[in-house]
């Protein structure tokens, strides 16, 4: 046989052996827990594992489109769900790795216009909201860019980067708990006073930056340090019911304090730069 005649067998074999290869090395990992995609009503579940990274970064187009919720986990359990729909096969959820950062990335099949000087728009796309659940058991930081961040409960000190209105949510689901004592006022009457809460948003060490992203701190957070960088136009909410014990950082004179409690405005108000905006 001519040694073309050989290299256009090889050729031939190939071709139809890699759609075999792929099949088999895609059920292989399957048995090995890599990862699994499960179809759950109008739902594509895709799950993985993964090893521990020092950096999670979220990237999603705007805030809405991507929600990330943080659970814990030990090291031998850190793993992810993602969720995608099959009225939208061109949106889903692409969790890779780069160096020491695991990434999450919303993916949408929608092309983007274009401004005349090549600048890209968002304007007149329209995401379906994707849901990714991460089970982490540490990190040194998390990146926000774009996307949204949940996180319930977070006992291990942390560090956030918020960008591009990236956002995080702290002590968004839970419940706070009143513990009450009967005392008797100077009338002679009794009444129950609150003395203190138990909050399921239990959360150490956090460390926030932002430059044009949002923190929210719900009703059932409670935050023992809170070290605050927040520039740009970022904004701040943090519920009327929270508790954070420490607050230090700074505050740009552009960023956003959304109805701020009583107790909390006077120890942000030294942390407000007193710089003037810029004049046109």
């Amino acid at each position: 046989m001519k040694t073309s005649d050989k290299l256009l067998s090889l050729v031939i074999i190939l071709i139809f052996a890699m759609p075999l290869l792929a099949v088999f090395s895609f059920r292989k990992s399957m048995r090995e827990g890599k990862y699994t995609i499960e179809n759950i009503g109008n739902q594509i579940v895709t799950r993985g594992t993964f090893q521990p990274y020092k950096t999670i970064k979220i990237i999603a187009p705007v805030p809405d489109a991507l929600q990330c919720f943080l659970f814990p986990a030990t090291p031998d359990s850190m793993r992810y769900a993602a969720v995608r729909y099959h009225a939208t096969p061109y949106d889903s959820i692409n969790v890779y790795n780069g160096g020491d950062t695991l990434y999450v990335q919303y993916m949408s099949g929608q092309t983007q216009a274009e401004y005349p000087d090549g600048r890209k728009t968002t304007a007149g796309i329209s995401y379906k909201q994707l849901r990714v659940n991460l089970y982490l058991s540490s990190f040194d930081d998390i990146v926000v860019d774009g996307g949204t961040v949940t996180a319930d409960s977070l006992r291990q000190p942390a560090k956030f980067s918020l960008v591009n209105l990236g956002t995080l949510q702290l002590g968004k689901h839970g419940r706070r708990t009143v513990r009450r004592e009967r005392i008797q006022a100077g009338t002679g009457e009794y009444k129950m006073v609150g003395i203190d809460s138990v909050y399921s948003g239990d959360f150490n060490k956090l460390d926030i930056e932002a430059q044009n992203g949002r923190l929210i701190i719900g009703s059932v957070a409670w935050v023992r340090d809170l070290k605050l960088d927040l520039r740009g136009k970022s904004r701040l909410t943090i519920d009327s019911a929270a508790r954070v014990d420490q607050i230090s950082g700074s505050i740009s004179a552009s960023t956003s304090i959304i109805n701020p409690p009583p107790g909390i405005m006077p120890r942000l108000s030294p942390l407000i730069s007193k710089e003037e905006p810029l004049q046109q």
